[in-house]
Protein backbone atom coordinates (compact mmCIF):
# COMPACT_ATOMS: atom_id res chain seq x y z
CA UNK A 1 0.00 0.00 0.00
CA UNK A 2 2.47 2.81 -1.28
CA UNK A 3 2.42 6.51 -0.13
CA UNK A 4 -0.31 6.00 2.53
CA UNK A 5 -1.56 9.74 2.27
CA UNK A 6 1.10 11.47 1.23
CA UNK A 7 0.91 14.51 -0.88
CA UNK A 8 4.46 15.41 -2.59
CA UNK A 9 5.40 18.65 -1.99
CA UNK A 10 5.53 19.46 -5.75
CA UNK A 11 1.82 18.90 -5.51
CA UNK A 12 1.25 22.44 -5.55
CA UNK A 13 -2.54 22.37 -6.55
CA UNK A 14 -3.43 20.03 -2.92
CA UNK A 15 -0.72 21.71 -1.29
CA UNK A 16 -2.20 25.30 -2.05
CA UNK A 17 -5.61 24.21 -0.86
CA UNK A 18 -4.70 23.75 2.88
CA UNK A 19 -4.75 26.97 4.77
CA UNK A 20 -1.46 27.46 6.68
CA UNK A 21 -2.95 26.22 10.04
CA UNK A 22 -3.65 23.48 8.54
CA UNK A 23 -0.07 22.23 7.17
CA UNK A 24 1.44 22.84 10.40
CA UNK A 25 -0.94 20.08 11.85
CA UNK A 26 0.68 17.90 9.40
CA UNK A 27 4.08 15.69 9.59
CA UNK A 28 6.92 15.87 6.78
CA UNK A 29 7.76 12.70 5.10
CA UNK A 30 11.01 11.98 3.52
CA UNK A 31 11.25 9.94 0.31
CA UNK A 32 12.19 5.95 1.60
CA UNK A 33 10.34 7.00 4.85
CA UNK A 34 7.91 4.08 6.03
CA UNK A 35 4.26 5.31 6.97
CA UNK A 36 2.24 3.62 9.28
CA UNK A 37 -1.33 4.59 10.15
CA UNK A 38 -1.73 4.93 13.62
CA UNK A 39 -5.60 5.44 14.14
CA UNK A 40 -8.91 4.22 13.11
CA UNK A 41 -10.42 0.72 11.32
CA UNK A 42 -6.89 0.69 9.26
CA UNK A 43 -4.46 0.47 12.19
CA UNK A 44 -1.17 -0.99 10.67
CA UNK A 45 -1.88 -0.16 7.35
CA UNK A 46 1.57 1.05 5.30
CA UNK A 47 3.78 2.59 2.97
CA UNK A 48 6.60 4.03 1.58
CA UNK A 49 6.92 7.54 0.21
CA UNK A 50 8.74 8.15 -3.30
CA UNK A 51 9.28 11.34 -2.53
CA UNK A 52 9.01 13.78 -0.09
CA UNK A 53 6.04 15.49 0.90
CA UNK A 54 3.52 15.97 3.83
CA UNK A 55 0.64 13.41 5.75
CA UNK A 56 -1.89 13.90 8.32
CA UNK A 57 -1.02 13.40 11.75
CA UNK A 58 -2.36 9.53 12.46
CA UNK A 59 0.51 8.52 10.63
CA UNK A 60 3.83 7.61 12.43
CA UNK A 61 7.01 8.14 10.08
CA UNK A 62 9.64 6.06 10.70
CA UNK A 63 13.22 6.46 8.70
CA UNK A 64 15.25 3.34 8.93
CA UNK A 65 18.91 3.19 9.60
CA UNK A 66 20.11 1.86 6.26
CA UNK A 67 23.28 1.30 8.00
CA UNK A 68 21.94 -2.19 9.12
CA UNK A 69 18.72 -2.38 7.51
CA UNK A 70 17.78 -1.71 3.39
CA UNK A 71 13.97 0.50 3.97
CA UNK A 72 12.38 -2.13 1.45
CA UNK A 73 13.26 -4.85 3.34
CA UNK A 74 11.48 -3.90 6.14
CA UNK A 75 8.79 -2.28 4.25
CA UNK A 76 8.25 -6.59 3.49
CA UNK A 77 8.53 -6.97 6.97
CA UNK A 78 5.29 -4.87 7.48
CA UNK A 79 4.21 -6.94 4.58
CA UNK A 80 4.09 -9.81 6.54
CA UNK A 81 0.06 -10.61 7.63
CA UNK A 82 1.61 -11.78 11.43
CA UNK A 83 3.28 -8.46 11.86
CA UNK A 84 0.31 -6.22 10.83
CA UNK A 85 -2.13 -8.83 13.05
CA UNK A 86 0.55 -7.79 15.74
CA UNK A 87 0.21 -4.13 15.41
CA UNK A 88 -2.83 -4.15 14.91
CA UNK A 89 -3.57 -5.99 18.02
CA UNK A 90 -1.74 -2.73 20.27
CA UNK A 91 -4.47 -0.59 19.39
CA UNK A 92 -5.69 0.91 22.97
CA UNK A 93 -9.09 2.52 21.98
CA UNK A 94 -8.16 5.81 24.21
CA UNK A 95 -9.65 7.63 21.08
CA UNK A 96 -13.74 7.10 22.44
CA UNK A 97 -15.00 3.89 20.18
CA UNK A 98 -11.74 4.13 17.89
CA UNK A 99 -8.53 2.24 18.66
CA UNK A 100 -4.96 4.19 18.00
CA UNK A 101 -1.55 3.21 18.18
CA UNK A 102 1.44 5.16 19.11
CA UNK A 103 5.28 5.64 18.27
CA UNK A 104 5.65 4.24 22.37
CA UNK A 105 3.66 1.18 21.27
CA UNK A 106 5.88 0.32 17.72
CA UNK A 107 9.23 1.40 18.64
CA UNK A 108 10.23 -1.67 21.45
CA UNK A 109 8.76 -4.21 18.57
CA UNK A 110 11.61 -6.59 17.34
CA UNK A 111 12.12 -7.83 13.94
CA UNK A 112 14.47 -10.45 12.66
CA UNK A 113 17.43 -8.55 10.89
CA UNK A 114 19.59 -10.93 8.57
CA UNK A 115 22.82 -8.61 7.15
CA UNK A 116 22.20 -6.62 4.27
CA UNK A 117 23.45 -8.77 1.71
CA UNK A 118 20.81 -11.59 2.56
CA UNK A 119 17.83 -8.79 2.82
CA UNK A 120 19.42 -7.96 -0.54
CA UNK A 121 19.23 -11.50 -1.99
CA UNK A 122 16.37 -11.73 -0.10
CA UNK A 123 14.66 -8.68 -1.61
CA UNK A 124 15.32 -9.75 -5.04
CA UNK A 125 13.91 -13.50 -4.54
CA UNK A 126 10.51 -12.00 -3.49
CA UNK A 127 10.57 -9.13 -6.23
CA UNK A 128 10.95 -12.28 -8.37
CA UNK A 129 8.36 -14.57 -7.12
CA UNK A 130 5.87 -12.00 -5.60
CA UNK A 131 5.88 -10.35 -9.22
CA UNK A 132 4.76 -13.49 -10.80
CA UNK A 133 2.47 -13.77 -8.27
CA UNK A 134 1.01 -10.92 -8.19
CA UNK A 135 1.08 -11.00 -12.20
CA UNK A 136 -1.35 -14.19 -12.11
CA UNK A 137 -3.45 -12.42 -9.98
CA UNK A 138 -4.04 -9.29 -12.17
CA UNK A 139 -4.63 -11.85 -15.00
CA UNK A 140 -7.35 -13.88 -12.79
CA UNK A 141 -9.33 -10.43 -11.50
CA UNK A 142 -9.24 -9.44 -15.25
CA UNK A 143 -10.60 -12.69 -16.41
CA UNK A 144 -13.11 -12.89 -13.58
CA UNK A 145 -13.99 -8.93 -14.91
CA UNK A 146 -14.40 -10.62 -18.35
CA UNK A 147 -16.81 -12.99 -17.24
CA UNK A 148 -18.84 -10.68 -15.91
CA UNK A 149 -19.63 -8.32 -19.04
CA UNK A 150 -19.78 -11.59 -20.47
CA UNK A 151 -23.04 -12.63 -18.43
CA UNK A 152 -24.06 -8.75 -18.69
CA UNK A 153 -24.02 -9.25 -22.35
CA UNK A 154 -25.58 -12.73 -22.60
CA UNK A 155 -28.34 -11.31 -20.44
CA UNK A 156 -29.01 -8.38 -22.90
CA UNK A 157 -28.90 -10.39 -26.06
CA UNK A 158 -31.16 -12.98 -24.50
CA UNK A 159 -33.68 -10.23 -22.94
CA UNK A 160 -33.98 -7.79 -25.96
CA UNK A 161 -33.04 -9.74 -29.13
CA UNK A 162 -33.93 -13.57 -27.80
CA UNK A 163 -32.14 -16.52 -29.09
CA UNK A 164 -33.10 -17.22 -32.82
CA UNK A 165 -30.49 -15.07 -35.09
CA UNK A 166 -32.66 -15.10 -37.98
CA UNK A 167 -35.99 -13.83 -36.27
CA UNK A 168 -37.42 -10.58 -38.22
CA UNK A 169 -36.82 -7.45 -36.29
CA UNK A 170 -38.42 -4.56 -35.90
CA UNK A 171 -37.66 -0.74 -34.16
CA UNK A 172 -38.84 0.51 -30.90
CA UNK A 173 -37.72 4.35 -31.56
CA UNK A 174 -36.36 3.66 -27.81
CA UNK A 175 -32.36 4.24 -27.78
CA UNK A 176 -31.71 2.05 -24.83
CA UNK A 177 -33.88 -1.23 -26.39
CA UNK A 178 -33.35 -0.23 -29.90
CA UNK A 179 -34.59 -3.13 -32.14
CA UNK A 180 -36.28 -6.60 -30.95
CA UNK A 181 -38.02 -9.33 -32.62
CA UNK A 182 -41.21 -7.99 -34.33
CA UNK A 183 -43.69 -10.56 -32.40
CA UNK A 184 -42.40 -9.34 -29.06
CA UNK A 185 -44.04 -6.57 -27.61
CA UNK A 186 -42.93 -3.09 -25.83
CA UNK A 187 -44.59 -3.15 -22.36
CA UNK A 188 -43.94 -0.61 -19.58
CA UNK A 189 -43.94 -2.36 -15.86
CA UNK A 190 -47.58 -1.34 -14.62
CA UNK A 191 -49.54 -3.44 -17.60
CA UNK A 192 -47.67 -6.55 -16.52
CA UNK A 193 -48.32 -6.46 -12.77
CA UNK A 194 -50.84 -8.81 -11.16
CA UNK A 195 -54.70 -7.64 -10.83
CA UNK A 196 -54.99 -6.14 -7.75
CA UNK A 197 -52.03 -5.04 -6.55
CA UNK A 198 -49.73 -1.94 -7.56
CA UNK A 199 -46.04 -0.88 -7.84
CA UNK A 200 -45.92 1.11 -4.79
CA UNK A 201 -43.41 1.85 -2.06
CA UNK A 202 -43.78 1.18 1.81
CA UNK A 203 -44.04 2.30 5.17
CA UNK A 204 -43.21 5.80 5.90
CA UNK A 205 -42.49 5.77 9.24
CA UNK A 206 -42.00 2.33 10.29
CA UNK A 207 -40.68 3.87 14.46
CA UNK A 208 -38.20 1.81 16.85
CA UNK A 209 -37.49 -2.07 16.04
CA UNK A 210 -40.27 -4.44 18.06
CA UNK A 211 -38.99 -8.05 18.68
CA UNK A 212 -41.08 -10.38 16.79
CA UNK A 213 -42.89 -7.74 14.76
CA UNK A 214 -43.11 -7.60 10.97
CA UNK A 215 -40.02 -7.34 9.29
CA UNK A 216 -39.31 -4.92 6.78
CA UNK A 217 -36.55 -4.67 3.38
CA UNK A 218 -34.71 -1.27 2.64
CA UNK A 219 -32.20 -0.79 0.49
CA UNK A 220 -29.42 -1.22 2.52
CA UNK A 221 -30.93 -5.35 2.93
CA UNK A 222 -30.12 -5.31 -1.04
CA UNK A 223 -26.49 -4.89 -1.32
CA UNK A 224 -26.03 -8.91 -2.14
CA UNK A 225 -27.07 -11.34 -4.97
CA UNK A 226 -29.97 -12.36 -2.74
CA UNK A 227 -32.46 -11.08 -0.11
CA UNK A 228 -31.07 -11.94 3.17
CA UNK A 229 -33.33 -14.54 5.32
CA UNK A 230 -32.95 -12.79 8.87
CA UNK A 231 -31.20 -9.53 10.16
CA UNK A 232 -34.44 -7.20 8.98
CA UNK A 233 -35.25 -4.28 11.07
CA UNK A 234 -39.15 -5.13 12.39
CA UNK A 235 -42.34 -2.73 12.90
CA UNK A 236 -45.35 -3.18 14.64
CA UNK A 237 -48.58 -5.37 13.37
CA UNK A 238 -50.46 -1.86 13.68
CA UNK A 239 -47.89 -0.10 11.16
CA UNK A 240 -47.95 -2.77 8.95
CA UNK A 241 -51.65 -3.17 8.80
CA UNK A 242 -51.92 0.32 7.52
CA UNK A 243 -49.58 -1.00 4.82
CA UNK A 244 -51.02 -3.79 2.94
CA UNK A 245 -50.21 -2.41 -0.35
CA UNK A 246 -47.01 -2.61 -0.13
CA UNK A 247 -46.87 -6.23 1.75
CA UNK A 248 -44.60 -8.79 -0.53
CA UNK A 249 -45.42 -12.84 -1.34
CA UNK A 250 -43.17 -15.35 -2.37
CA UNK A 251 -41.97 -14.06 -6.37
CA UNK A 252 -42.79 -10.83 -6.08
CA UNK A 253 -39.92 -8.73 -7.05
CA UNK A 254 -38.39 -6.03 -4.78
CA UNK A 255 -36.65 -2.90 -6.81
CA UNK A 256 -34.52 -0.15 -5.28
CA UNK A 257 -35.61 3.35 -5.74
CA UNK A 258 -32.71 4.84 -3.91
CA UNK A 259 -29.21 4.44 -3.73
CA UNK A 260 -28.35 1.18 -5.67
CA UNK A 261 -31.21 2.49 -8.32
CA UNK A 262 -32.78 -0.33 -10.22
CA UNK A 263 -31.75 -3.10 -8.46
CA UNK A 264 -33.73 -5.80 -8.38
CA UNK A 265 -33.91 -9.32 -6.11
CA UNK A 266 -36.55 -11.87 -5.91
CA UNK A 267 -38.36 -12.19 -2.54
CA UNK A 268 -37.70 -15.90 -0.76
CA UNK A 269 -40.60 -17.69 0.75
CA UNK A 270 -39.37 -16.85 4.01
CA UNK A 271 -40.07 -13.28 3.45
CA UNK A 272 -43.96 -14.16 2.85
CA UNK A 273 -45.67 -11.60 4.41
CA UNK A 274 -43.02 -8.52 4.86
CA UNK A 275 -43.14 -5.30 4.13
CA UNK A 276 -41.08 -2.84 2.44
CA UNK A 277 -39.95 1.10 3.48
CA UNK A 278 -39.50 4.45 1.21
CA UNK A 279 -36.59 3.42 -0.65
CA UNK A 280 -37.88 0.28 -2.43
CA UNK A 281 -40.99 -0.88 -4.23
CA UNK A 282 -42.29 -4.00 -4.69
CA UNK A 283 -43.96 -5.86 -8.44
CA UNK A 284 -45.65 -8.58 -8.22
CA UNK A 285 -45.90 -9.99 -12.07
CA UNK A 286 -48.80 -10.80 -13.46
CA UNK A 287 -49.61 -13.76 -16.53
CA UNK A 288 -47.69 -12.65 -19.30
CA UNK A 289 -44.58 -12.51 -17.25
CA UNK A 290 -42.14 -14.89 -15.39
CA UNK A 291 -40.70 -13.58 -12.41
CA UNK A 292 -37.14 -14.91 -13.98
CA UNK A 293 -38.00 -13.41 -16.87
CA UNK A 294 -38.95 -9.79 -15.47
CA UNK A 295 -35.41 -9.98 -13.04
CA UNK A 296 -33.76 -10.73 -16.04
CA UNK A 297 -34.76 -7.66 -18.02
CA UNK A 298 -34.52 -5.42 -14.84
CA UNK A 299 -30.43 -6.63 -15.19
CA UNK A 300 -29.87 -5.95 -18.43
CA UNK A 301 -28.01 -2.96 -19.85
CA UNK A 302 -30.95 -1.38 -21.43
CA UNK A 303 -32.67 -1.42 -17.89
CA UNK A 304 -29.57 -0.07 -16.59
CA UNK A 305 -29.61 2.77 -19.15
CA UNK A 306 -32.79 3.79 -18.66
CA UNK A 307 -32.54 3.69 -14.84
CA UNK A 308 -29.70 5.96 -15.35
CA UNK A 309 -32.01 8.35 -17.76
CA UNK A 310 -34.24 8.52 -14.92
CA UNK A 311 -32.57 9.18 -12.02
CA UNK A 312 -32.59 12.54 -10.65
CA UNK A 313 -31.49 14.14 -7.40
CA UNK A 314 -28.82 16.12 -5.54
CA UNK A 315 -28.81 14.55 -1.98
CA UNK A 316 -29.11 11.28 -3.12
CA UNK A 317 -30.76 9.77 -6.77
CA UNK A 318 -33.68 8.30 -6.82
CA UNK A 319 -37.19 7.55 -9.20
CA UNK A 320 -40.29 8.20 -8.30
CA UNK A 321 -43.12 5.25 -8.52
CA UNK A 322 -44.60 6.71 -11.47
CA UNK A 323 -41.07 6.35 -13.62
CA UNK A 324 -40.84 3.00 -12.49
CA UNK A 325 -44.50 2.30 -13.26
CA UNK A 326 -43.72 3.37 -16.66
CA UNK A 327 -40.42 1.73 -16.71
CA UNK A 328 -40.65 -0.44 -20.48
CA UNK A 329 -39.43 -3.69 -21.34
CA UNK A 330 -39.16 -6.01 -24.08
CA UNK A 331 -41.63 -8.91 -23.37
CA UNK A 332 -41.71 -12.02 -25.65
CA UNK A 333 -44.50 -14.85 -25.61
CA UNK A 334 -44.10 -16.75 -22.11
CA UNK A 335 -43.19 -19.80 -23.96
CA UNK A 336 -40.24 -17.65 -25.40
CA UNK A 337 -39.15 -16.46 -21.73
CA UNK A 338 -39.25 -19.71 -20.55
CA UNK A 339 -36.74 -20.71 -23.61
CA UNK A 340 -34.66 -18.05 -22.99
CA UNK A 341 -34.25 -18.42 -19.31
CA UNK A 342 -33.32 -21.80 -19.68
CA UNK A 343 -30.76 -20.92 -21.72
CA UNK A 344 -29.64 -18.15 -19.38
CA UNK A 345 -29.34 -20.41 -16.41
CA UNK A 346 -27.53 -23.28 -18.39
CA UNK A 347 -24.47 -19.96 -19.98
CA UNK A 348 -24.74 -18.43 -16.41
CA UNK A 349 -24.19 -22.18 -14.72
CA UNK A 350 -20.36 -22.46 -16.83
CA UNK A 351 -19.59 -18.91 -16.39
CA UNK A 352 -20.11 -19.73 -12.87
CA UNK A 353 -17.60 -22.31 -12.57
CA UNK A 354 -15.19 -20.77 -14.48
CA UNK A 355 -15.53 -17.92 -11.83
CA UNK A 356 -15.52 -20.27 -9.15
CA UNK A 357 -12.37 -21.92 -10.27
CA UNK A 358 -10.35 -18.24 -10.86
CA UNK A 359 -11.69 -17.36 -7.49
CA UNK A 360 -9.94 -20.30 -5.74
CA UNK A 361 -6.99 -19.63 -7.62
CA UNK A 362 -6.64 -15.88 -6.43
CA UNK A 363 -7.41 -17.53 -2.52
CA UNK A 364 -4.65 -20.13 -2.92
CA UNK A 365 -2.12 -16.88 -4.66
CA UNK A 366 -3.16 -14.88 -1.54
CA UNK A 367 -2.35 -18.13 0.88
CA UNK A 368 0.66 -18.45 -1.06
CA UNK A 369 1.94 -15.29 -1.51
CA UNK A 370 1.46 -14.29 1.91
CA UNK A 371 3.27 -17.40 3.28
CA UNK A 372 6.38 -16.32 0.76
CA UNK A 373 6.82 -13.61 3.00
CA UNK A 374 6.36 -14.37 5.90
CA UNK A 375 8.69 -17.25 5.87
CA UNK A 376 11.40 -14.99 3.79
CA UNK A 377 11.37 -12.25 6.71
CA UNK A 378 11.31 -14.71 9.41
CA UNK A 379 13.72 -16.70 8.12
CA UNK A 380 12.21 -20.23 7.99
CA UNK A 381 13.04 -20.85 4.52
CA UNK A 382 15.98 -19.83 2.50
CA UNK A 383 15.99 -17.85 -0.57
CA UNK A 384 17.40 -20.87 -2.61
CA UNK A 385 14.67 -23.25 -1.94
CA UNK A 386 12.34 -24.21 -4.16
CA UNK A 387 9.42 -22.34 -2.83
CA UNK A 388 7.12 -22.46 -6.36
CA UNK A 389 3.70 -24.79 -6.43
CA UNK A 390 3.51 -26.95 -9.00
CA UNK A 391 0.30 -25.84 -9.48
CA UNK A 392 -2.30 -23.45 -8.45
Amino acid sequence: MANVGVIPYEDKGNIGNKKPDDLTKCKFVKRGNLVINSMNYSIGSYGMSDYDGICSPVYIILKVREEVALPRFVLRVFENKAFQKYVASLGNGILSHRAAISWDDIKGIHILLPKKEEQHSILQFLDREIGKIDRLTDMRRQQMAFLKEQRAALIQQAVTRGLNPKASMKDTGLPWLGEIPVHWDVMQLRRLIKPGTSITYGIVQAGPHIEGGIPYIRTSDMSGEKLPLEGYLCTTHEIDRSYQRSKVKTGDVVVAIRATIGKALPVPPELDGANLTQGTAKISPGQRITTAFLLAALRSESARQQFGSLAKGTTFLEITLDMLRRFTIALPPLSEQNEIMLFIDLESKKLDTIHATYARQLALLAKYRAALIHECVTGQRRVGDDLTPESL
